[in-house]
């Protein structure tokens, strides 16, 4: 693998939330559109990037995944809200931390131990 990082990394389609997406958690765009919306970057096994339009209950879970993620989005559909006007639309996310290449980190002895 390459240690270069592509700065211009965006989707090349946008999910239309059918089924689950997978992929890692490659990058997010922020103020995206006339909405100054998220869009998530996610790369499948076959190299392709979708893009995932952000929203308030996404970004929410998305802010605890780390970029490098293995990524697993789920739309549950759209509910309505207690107090809401409109349904807002629902997300489950899981991930997986990166893997961190090399050797453990080895422990000093303990500074405090007599």
């Amino acid at each position: 693998m390459s240690e270069w990082i592509d700065t211009n990394l965006s989707s090349s389609e946008m999910w239309d939330l059918e089924g689950t997406l997978e992929g890692v958690y490659m990058s997010v765009k922020h103020n995206v559109g006339r909405n100054n919306s998220n869009v998530y970057n996610i790369k499948q096994d076959d190299d392709k990037i979708i893009g995932v339009w952000g929203s308030t209950v996404l970004n929410a879970r998305m802010e605890e995944v780390p970029l490098g993620s293995q990524v697993r989005i789920k739309f549950l559909g759209e509910n309505k809200g207690v107090n809401a006007i409109k349904p807002y639309k629902d997300f489950s996310v899981q991930y997986k931390p990166p893997k961190v290449e090399g050797e453990p980190l080895e422990l000093a002895d303990d500074p405090f131990e007599e």
